[in-house]
């Protein structure tokens, strides 16, 4: 293949990678089709076997269409300079695909691309861009070198124009390469790629990257925002079903108990978020009232062990333990179970928490990922223990000298928020509802007194309206917006019997109100997609849930509802298990691998990564002090303990048995590739030392074959060189003569042991020109 011609498929297939890649960074999969179709096009239209550039005018009118596309775009991108410059650049680089290009159109393309990719490297954080990207540097490289065969190329071929007469054709110089010359290229810029990207690690390590904190809050206008999906901290019910196609993951969760790890397929877990106690029949939405938000404190962990204790020698049993990895976070709540008995981060310092509601947040913005580890008391998955009660304002104060801690059976009267009044009372039809509830009740044997506060039956009587909700209703998300003259929780409860999940808590919250109890809702996650490979749950924004939580006497405390039918939930966001799944969890945990570890690379990471890599010399420094013996036995030791290894450390070992696999691979093909050469050059039945200086005097004769077989002239390998040679001078003589003498002087070398000089070495390569002259003759006078 000619090196020009390589050259040009090597650049448009760089545009179109630069064009794939900053689509998939900007997560725009139409502009993706769009884009890369009409580029692609490009192909056939200029470089096809009738292709045809478009005239200049047409190409300068598709430059002030670009242009003036681009002040439109600013307008239609709010101003995010960064994304329409992207679409400027990409454009413009389509458009120079179709026009006729020389070397400074070429130029243009090449630079166009690399602008188009630094744009893309600010905003794409997806493993699938990184590899996209490495693979792009590496066929920049190797443009860019092929780039400057063609400009030399170019340049002599103006020279040769310049100096024939006029009228005479001068057709463009073919340049004569050596045997392998491919693979040289290759190797050129792979060696320059690895070299790159030793720099790049060296600068990975020392500059770690500062990415936004968490904690930064956002405030949603429920009147006006669009329907949205994920977790928020007000819940409309009467704008519709919430959307479950946003799949972006938020956060990771591992849960165990002494060790033993809890996390499968089809159990579930509620993560608390945000709880609202205010209930709005104007706009019909939940909200946190402002009394109880003011009595939000910071509380500073304890400096030891940077951990918040909340429960203190009131369950001594068990405790089950969870990380969570939140990915991404705009609200500043911190996600927890209920109730928690212990939350403790390295990253954090002080958190936000409120002695009505127990809702935790950050007091402090937090840079990349947050980890942190949560503790509750053992019990059935997603219900809560005994009741978390409020602290006194003297409790709080002491949490500052490190003795905080919760107690059960405290009530206090705000003077901002009357405590009796807290989460309870139901504004809309509220003696129809009570009515409703009462019925429910009565079919199972159970009253309530709407004026006792406290009955000791609550726990079972808040079960009995749960479990109602649960058989006699049903779960959707095709449910439409309620008509604005009627209440959609008042809908929900006695017309439609049907909706999704706010209105199953919503209609929960109603009923317990309704006759005296105290019902706050709750929204948050509900972790059940099992990821195998990282074995943890992956919880994405179509996750969001909502749930009730209601106040069932001084000894039960704040207990955990659910009364969405769990059954037809899981069937909705169920998935089925198959190999397509299990790819998808190895890309996503691979993918958050590399964001944790590469994308979030921050100060405290590099110092950790320090820390093990002294900590592993150090180790090595100690095992080579050893006895061999002594080593022996740690080696089988270290082997033993490879069956104890988790799913993400039999990923790596697979992966490093696929790499020593392919080197091992192309070590054979090495070996082979060279064992022919060494038969063609005869050299097979010779000591290593002679056959490594007469491979080097005898690579000529392989250029030659080389040459030879790029024209379809191929030696067989029973044939002699000399047989050969005489076979290719009997059918065209002026063509094969210096196939005829590059093969005597390979005699004298190989078996006349008469070694190549400065002069014999300038004579073969002139006699390589004049062979490979000849044969471009011969192909030119076919053509013609």
């Amino acid at each position: 293949m000619s090196l020009i011609y390589q050259f040009r498929r090597l650049a448009f297939a760089q545009v179109l990678l630069g064009i794939v890649a900053f689509c998939i960074a900007e997560r725009n999969p139409g502009m993706m089709l769009v884009a890369g179709a009409v580029a692609a096009l490009a192909w056939y239209v200029t470089e096809g076997p009738s292709g045809r550039p478009l005239p200049r005018w047409l190409i300068n009118l598709g430059s002030l269409a670009c242009v003036a596309w681009l002040g439109v775009d600013l307008y239609l991108q709010h101003g995010q300079l960064l994304l329409a410059m992207g679409h400027f650049t990409m454009w413009l680089q389509i458009l120079l695909l179709y026009s006729e290009k020389s070397n400074r159109e070429y130029a243009q393309l090449l630079v166009l691309s690399l602008m188009l990719m630094i744009g893309a490297s600010v905003m794409g954080i997806s493993v699938l861009y990184g590899v996209l990207l490495a693979v792009y540097c590496v066929m920049a490289l190797l443009t860019v070198l092929l780039f400057q065969f063609k400009g030399t190329a170019d340049l002599v071929l103006e020279t040769n124009r310049a100096a024939a007469p006029p009228g005479t054709l001068v057709q463009r110089p073919e340049p004569v390469v050596g045997r392998g010359y491919r693979w040289q290229l290759r190797a050129a810029a792979g060696l320059i790629g690895v070299i790159c990207a030793a720099i790049a690690v060296v600068v990975f390590v020392a500059v770690p990257r500062l990415p936004e904190p968490m904690g930064r809050i956002t405030t949603n206008n429920a009147q006006v925002a669009p329907r949205r999906t994920g977790f928020s901290e007000q819940v409309q019910v009467g704008s519709g079903a919430p959307t479950q196609t946003n799949r972006e993951p938020v956060l990771n969760l591992k849960v165990w108990l002494q060790e033993q790890d809890l996390g499968r397929d089809g159990v579930s877990w509620l993560l608390r978020g945000a709880v609202l106690d205010y209930y709005d029949p104007m706009d019909r939405t939940w909200l946190r009232s402002s009394a109880v938000a003011r009595e939000d404190h910071s509380i500073r962990l304890d400096e030891s062990d940077q951990s918040l204790t909340l429960l203190e020698d009131t369950h001594p049993g068990p405790l089950i333990q969870a990380q969570v990895v939140m990915r991404q976070n705009t609200h500043g709540v911190l996600f927890t179970h209920y109730p928690l008995a212990q939350l403790s981060s390295d990253q954090l310092s002080m958190v936000n928490l409120n002695r009505i509601d127990h809702q935790l947040s950050l007091a402090n913005g937090v840079a990349g990922i947050l980890i942190y580890n949560l503790s509750w008391p053992l019990g059935e998955p997603g219900m809560p223990g005994p009741d978390l009660e409020a602290i006194s304002a003297a409790q709080m104060a002491s949490r500052f000298q490190g003795g905080f801690w919760f107690r059960r059976g405290y009530r206090r009267r705000s003077r901002v928020l009357d405590a009796e009044d807290y989460a309870r009372g139901w504004p809309v039809q509220t003696q129809r509802v009570a009515q409703y509830a009462q019925q429910i009740l009565s079919d199972k044997g159970l009253t309530r007194d709407p004026e006792v506060i406290n009955d000791p039956k609550d726990r079972q009587i808040a079960q009995a309206l749960a479990e109602h909700l649960r058989q006699h209703y049903r779960y959707t998300l095709q449910t439409p917006p309620t008509p604005p003259s009627e209440d959609p929780v008042v809908n929900f409860l006695f017309h439609r019997r049907e909706g999704h999940c706010e209105l199953f808590a919503s209609g929960l919250a109603a009923l317990a109100r309704s006759i005296g109890m105290r019902a706050r809702l709750v929204t948050g996650y509900r972790a059940s997609e099992y990821n195998h490979f990282g074995g943890y749950y992956v919880v994405r924004e179509s996750n969001a849930h909502a749930w009730v939580e209601i106040d069932c006497g001084p000894e039960e405390g704040w207990q955990v509802f659910d009364p969405t039918p769990p059954e037809q939930v899981a069937a909705t966001i169920s998935r089925e298990r198959g190999w397509l799944m299990w790819i998808r969890d190895l890309y996503e945990h691979l993918e958050f691998a590399w964001i944790s570890s590469v994308v979030t690379f921050d100060a405290q990471t590099r110092q950790a990564v320090i820390q093990d890599l002294q900590g592993s010399l150090t180790a090595a420094i100690d095992r080579s002090r050893h006895r061999w013996f002594d080593s022996v036995i740690d080696f089988f030791r270290d082997l033993a303990q490879l069956g104890q290894m988790d799913r993400v450390g039999y990923t790596m070992a697979g992966v490093v048995i696929v790499f020593i696999g392919l080197g091992l691979g192309y070590l054979a093909r090495l070996l082979v590739v060279r064992r022919r050469r060494l038969a063609a050059l005869q050299l097979t039945a010779l000591p290593r030392a002679t056959r490594r200086v007469l491979a080097r005097q005898l690579r000529f004769y392989l250029d030659m074959l080389d040459v030879l077989e790029r024209y379809g002239y191929v030696r067989p390998v029973w044939q002699s060189p000399f047989s050969f040679a005489q076979e290719l001078a009997g059918a065209k003589p002026q063509t094969f003569s210096p196939v005829v003498a590059l093969t005597e002087i390979f005699y004298e070398v190989r078996f006349g042991h008469r070694l190549l000089d400065r002069d014999r070495r300038q004579q073969v390569r002139g006699y390589l020109r004049q062979l490979e002259q000849a044969l471009l003759g011969v192909r030119r006078g076919k053509e013609d």
